[in-house]
């Protein structure tokens, strides 16, 4: 009877192996998908361990029984990690679809794998072994070793977390879906379930072949569960959130016109309770009275229209059809239902809208040529003349002139366009508006939108009438940067779109001011020490690359300072860091005492400065380079600490006509001798060594 059941084992075995191989293999020809793939891992290690498995039963040989051990672990090992893999595949985890993650969850298995091929750790993994012939279904005993449990460890984590997977899937609506997500988490428990007896007897008859058996049946299970709840077609997981999320009803059936997948929206507009609808054929849905039959013959590319009478209310429904992925000869196809019905009732408003758009294109275009003359212009002097001239031939005025607010909130005139000479004699005398309360007012925001009744002080030489002028408040936000005064013609009218019109050119010019503004001043910060006001290593530079060029064109010497202050460390160190900026820009302000304006002066680095003098020669600069050091030591500079006394090193060098050197090399020289000046005590002038001292 035994010989019975063992035969009776081994057909089953055998032909489970089979059956799990012939399912994939048809899976891989016939579909398409990552998903498939995985599965056709985990069937290809479900069925290589079973075969595996039943070598074990032909050995006669404990060597023997090692080597078909290590086959039966080679399988074994990757079935936990290509279940779990499947079900993130199924579960559409995006993250964990990476390349180099998947590889992840096989590192363990692969060093197990290779562990196994040890003689000496072949006993961490199956302990005490040893034949036992007589027992037909386990002819090899053995004990668990520490290496098997761990994997066992690391298998039912998997299985843990596959199985978590799946539950987590089975809160999808639709009975074909539940369906699925039963059937995939009844496949991860039962694993579970059947390996236990593995762990707790794995001499015995049912433990020994528990393992590959379990594995077998749960992939089969899967195998006619694709065929039978079109796992891989309906898609649960990767199509519900989006289709959920779209405002349109969304259909999606196969060539055979199965439902696949569908939303809420959807369904509440045809009257389907998708709970059962999904996976049946849409043609059961729909009698032949109703007016959604039109998706039923509804071909790819194809839109329809379906109208709906609802009470008293007629709603309009586009209808189009799109096949999914005709690259890869898939025959799905996507099915939306748009309501068109307000698109329908305001074609009427369109037919207006369209009129008033022809009405308002000339606006458009003025504040096209004004964004576009704006946008081009990036220094200050550029924006209000640019933005003037547009401005001003856009909105067809007579003549126009920009206020803007100074540092003291006073009101500037910064440009103006097509004055009448009368009015330029006054612009050009005046660089700030008299005392104005319109701008004042404009200032406060009392204004927010162009006025076309604020008296202007400075038109009163024209006797120009106010309703003839209009101002534009300048502000961004909150802040109020000036206002841009139009002269119209005296009858000029505006209308309540025309008013709209000009707050808008006032917003683009208030927005160019301000960048062109910021330009200045990132200009400035880029080319100016905010410290000492001198300039950045950067831009002193480029200006005495500059300044090489012409002395080497027009044959005149040039001579360099570099000057270092004197321990300026034990300043900072015993009076801070605030008293050290102190004395920085004091210095700064000495070497300005002396030094021409045609110098070039840069903050080399912390302390350090350097001095770039044209026209100059060596001795002369020698001579510099002793006033500057004498004035620095002899002048003690007060600070919020009281008075503190530094004195400084310079070294000099210098580019005579008849020498051809770069201005690499003379700061080079000018750095050498500085650091002579260092060594020979600090407090001194020293001339590059290649001349005389």
């Amino acid at each position: 009877m035994t010989h019975f059941y063992f035969l009776l084992f081994i057909f089953f075995s055998i032909s489970a192996a089979i059956l799990a191989i012939a399912f994939i293999v048809y899976s891989l020809r016939v579909r398409h998908g990552e998903g498939l793939r995985v599965f056709g891992l985990w069937m290809f290690a479900s069925g290589g361990w079973i075969i595996s498995h039943l070598l074990l039963f032909a050995v006669d040989s404990v060597p023997q029984a090692i080597w078909a051990l290590r086959l039966e672990w080679f399988f074994e090992v990757l079935v936990p990690p290509s279940c779990l893999l499947f079900s993130i595949h199924y579960k559409d985890y995006r993250r964990w679809l990476i390349g180099w993650r998947q590889i992840l969850l096989f590192v363990f298995p692969i060093l197990l794998i290779f562990l196994s091929l040890s003689n000496s750790a072949t006993e961490l993994i199956w302990v005490n072994l040893s034949l036992n012939l007589e027992n037909t279904f386990a002819p090899i005993q053995y004990d668990i070793g520490p290496v098997l449990w761990l994997f066992w460890l690391f298998a039912y984590i998997s299985f843990l977390v596959a199985a978590w997977i799946f539950f987590r899937n089975n809160h999808i609506r639709g009975r074909a879906y539940q369906q699925q997500a039963i059937t995939l988490l009844v496949v991860a428990l039962l694993t579970l379930t059947m390996n236990t007896f593995f762990l707790i007897a794995p001499q015995s008859g049912v433990g020994f072949n528990a393992g590959p058996l379990s594995f077998t049946f749960c992939g089969v299970i899967i195998g006619l569960a694709i065929f039978r709840y079109r796992l891989f077609d309906l898609s649960p997981v990767v199509y519900h959130k989006l289709l959920e999320s779209l405002k349109d009803g969304v259909f999606v059936i196969d060539k055979d016109k199965r439902l696949l997948q569908m939303n809420s929206q959807a369904a509440a507009l045809v009257g389907i309770n998708r709970s059962i609808a999904i996976g049946e054929s849409i043609q059961s849905f729909f009698d032949e009275k109703s007016p959604w039959n039109a998706i039923i013959n509804l071909d790819s590319s194809q839109v329809c229209e379906v109208e709906i009478e609802r009470g008293q209310q007629k709603y309009v429904y586009m209808v189009s059809c799109q096949t999914i992925d005709q690259s890869k000869q898939v025959d799905n196809r996507v099915i939306t239902i748009e309501d068109v019905t307000e698109q329908r009732n305001s074609k009427l408003s369109e037919k207006i809208a369209r009129e008033t758009a022809e009405i308002r294109a000339s606006e458009l275009d003025v504040l096209r040529k004004v964004a576009e003359r704006l946008n081009r212009a990036v220094e200050m002097n550029d924006v209000t003349q640019v933005g003037l001239e547009e401005i001003v031939i856009g909105v067809g005025a007579r003549f126009g002139y920009l206020i803007l607010a100074d540092s003291e909130k006073r009101p500037k005139i910064n440009g103006s366009f097509r004055l009448p000479p009368i009015l330029e004699g006054t612009f050009d005398r005046l660089s700030h508006c008299p005392p104005c309360k319109s701008f004042d007012q404009m200032m406060a925001g009392n204004y927010q939108e162009p006025v076309s009744f604020m008296p202007c002080e400075i038109l009163k030489e024209l006797s120009i009438s106010y309703p003839g002028l209009i101002s534009i408040p300048l502000h961004l936000g909150e802040r109020y940067l000036g206002v841009l005064n139009l002269v119209m013609a005296p009858d000029a009218v505006f209308t309540g779109d025309e008013i709209r019109l000009l707050q808008t050119v006032g917003d683009q010019m208030s927005a160019a001011i301000e960048r062109a503004r910021l330009y200045e001043s990132a200009e400035l910060l880029a080319t100016v020490d905010s410290l000492t006001s001198l300039y950045t290593r950067r831009h002193f530079f480029h200006l005495s690359q500059h300044e090489f060029d012409r002395a080497s064109r027009y044959q005149y010497p040039i001579t360099i300072l570099m000057i270092d202050i004197d321990y300026f460390k034990h300043v900072n160190d015993i009076f801070g860091h605030l008293i050290g900026d102190q004395v920085l820009q004091q210095i700064s302000q000495c070497f300005r005492t002396i030094l021409r304006s045609s110098d070039i002066i840069g903050r080399y680095g912390g302390e350090e400065f350097v001095v770039l003098m044209p026209a100059t020669n060596l001795e002369n600069g020698r001579i510099i380079a002793e006033r500057l050091r004498t004035l620095v030591t002899d002048h003690p500079f007060k600070t919020d600490k009281g008075d503190v006394s530094i004195t400084i090193s310079i070294g000099v060098a210098s580019k005579e006509v008849e020498t051809d050197l770069f201005l690499e090399q003379v700061l080079e020289n000018a750095d050498q001798a500085l650091l002579q000046s260092k060594e020979q005590g600090r407090n001194k002038v020293h001339i590059w060594q290649n001349l005389i001292e």
